[in-house]
């Protein structure tokens, strides 16, 4: 197998794209590329760490755009080792065009999460009723259940449930309206493929669950500072494993 460490990809064009449209075009050079014999089946890829230092972007677009064409089953990762061209059949670029756009850009929407959800959920702390609380116990009490029968989706769909029933919780209009949509891309499949990939064992689920628990009992115990600290060592936590190198680099 050999691997394409030096593609020459376009830096120039990407500076001037925003968002889901970085990863778009991420996703059509890698495509250009296996239609033109520069990448082959079997063929190892470069690095996300690569792969971003050759294009000038963050890391975020280039895992956006590999999880896409994984999705399409162009590529596949193996952990340990690296990702690699798996499929010829590169005629699936309104495929992962429709994954892209569907799914937003749900890392841009994650670092913005990381920067609110502190402050949100001390003021949770301060303003949730019992029917607030009863709604996150819901939540928990199905990512408990996800976790047991290693059901990802459900797993992220209840993980949605406790961060929207938390922005509710504030009883502010304006933060429910800026936080719930962030919130909301973890319900589509590419953030499934994103966040699965990197919480790969049972272990690791049992990591997120447990940083939920501790988020609930500190709202449930009116405690905002240490609601804030949870929720920000959630965030810390997650991202070890979500940004895991993949092939050792």
């Amino acid at each position: 197998m050999v691997e394409k460490s030096s593609p020459e990809f376009s830096r120039i064009n990407i500076e001037k794209l925003q968002g889901v449209n970085k990863s778009m075009y991420i996703a059509e050079q890698i495509i250009k590329f296996i239609k033109e014999g520069k990448f082959k089946v079997g063929d190892k890829l470069p690095s996300e760490r690569e792969l971003a230092r050759q294009l000038g972007v963050s890391r975020n677009p280039v895992r956006e755009a590999l999880s896409a064409l994984r999705m399409a089953g162009i590529i596949t990762s193996r952990p340990g080792d690296g990702t690699f061209v798996v499929s010829p059949n590169v005629n699936v670029e309104d495929r992962v065009q429709e994954i892209l756009k569907k799914s937003g850009s749900p890392l841009e929407a994650w670092e913005a999460r990381k920067v609110l959800e502190g402050k949100v959920t001390e003021l949770a702390a301060v303003q949730a009723t019992d029917e607030d609380v009863k709604a996150l116990e819901t939540a928990l009490q199905q990512m408990e259940k996800a976790v047991k029968e290693g059901d990802i989706p459900g797993f992220f769909e209840a993980d949605r449930d406790f961060h929207t029933a938390i922005a509710k919780a504030t009883k502010n209009f304006f933060i429910q309206k800026a936080l719930v949509p962030l919130i909301e891309r973890i319900a589509h499949e590419l953030w499934w493929e994103i966040k699965g990939e990197g919480l790969e064992d049972k272990e690791a689920f049992l990591m997120s669950l447990g940083l939920h628990r501790q988020i609930f009992l500190a709202i449930v115990e009116r405690n905002p500072e240490e609601a804030h600290k949870n929720v920000c060592a959630h965030f810390e936590k997650l991202e070890k494993f979500i940004w895991r190198e993949k092939d050792g680099r």
